[in-house]
């Protein structure tokens, strides 16, 4: 279920609500529109959310190695969408100083 509420907390973090998709397959395909992700890992984080779905609704636990293999794949869904923005901006800030500093002398 942590992983199902993870995928839901991203869509959150996009501007995802219950008001503009209630089911989370609908929210996860708005993802490709808002955070330009390929069609083709949007149709991996549907297919997570029936984990979320089993254990949610039949107390079934999921495959090990599924699971584990749908952590890692969130884990660098966020890299791909927050630590590489933060770093491109870190990197521009950087570097917007450091010419500042070479054109002011």
């Amino acid at each position: 279920m942590g992983v199902r509420a993870l995928l839901e907390g991203i869509c959150v973090l996009e501007g995802i609500d219950d008001k503009k998709a209630r089911w989370l397959a609908e929210k996860i395909g708005h993802l490709s529109d808002v955070s330009k992700i390929s069609i083709n890992i949007i149709e991996r984080l549907k297919r997570i959310t029936f984990i979320g779905n089993g254990a949610a609704h039949g107390l079934t636990p999921p495959d090990k190695l599924e699971l584990s293999l749908s952590i890692d794949f969130l884990e660098a869904l966020m890299m791909y969408m927050y630590e590489g923005k933060l770093d491109l901006e870190c990197k521009a800030k950087l570097l917007k100083a450091t010419h500042n500093r070479v054109t002011n002398y």
